[in-house]
């Protein structure tokens, strides 16, 4: 007899439309665009690189996003690429 696997499924919930998406990009390239303006991101008063790649690749998995979405991700992603 063959064993059971104990692993319990894993349900993803299903992303979200693209349309939805759009506020929390505004809101990326708001900060991605200060941060790289500024001195801030060298400074212990921002959050850091890794925590906006982080939240980079949370709307990239959370969204159906449209090819004009995921190339302003993209470009926001490489901005914090060559601040680090």
């Amino acid at each position: 007899m063959k064993p059971r696997s104990s692993a319990i499924p894993v349900r993803q919930t299903p992303k979200a439309p693209a349309a939805l998406a759009d506020a929390e990009l505004q809101h990326l390239e708001t900060v991605v665009r200060y941060l790289c303006n500024t001195d801030v991101i060298d400074t212990g008063f921002s959050l850091g690189v890794s925590y906006w790649l982080h939240r980079i690749a949370e709307i990239e998995q959370r969204f159906y996003l449209v090819p004009s979405q995921l190339r302003r991700l993209a470009l926001l992603r490489k901005m914090l690429t060559d601040e680090s």
